[in-house]
């Protein structure tokens, strides 16, 4: 698989998250929040961030990596 399909899987799975149960959005928060919670460990760690832009910024990457995990999930379970 060449990068391009790959980016468009990735796009077409996180727009494909929006459009699914409550549960499921759930239950992808659940396993994507230890993933970019210890990245932003180590990013505090690393960068001069205030705490304030690096909780924003979890926020962020963590409601995109649920919509993408959710929409992976529904579209590999179907």
């Amino acid at each position: 698989m060449d990068k391009h399909a790959l980016k468009q899987d990735v796009i077409a799975d996180a727009r494909a998250g929006a459009s699914v149960s409550a549960e499921d959005v759930a239950i992808a928060a659940l396993v994507m929040m230890p993933f970019t919670l210890t990245l932003f460990v180590f990013l505090s760690w690393v960068t001069p961030l205030s705490n304030f832009w690096l909780q924003f910024l979890w926020l962020i990457v963590t409601a995109v990596a649920t919509m993408w995990n959710a929409g992976w999930r529904a579209r590999t379970s179907a």
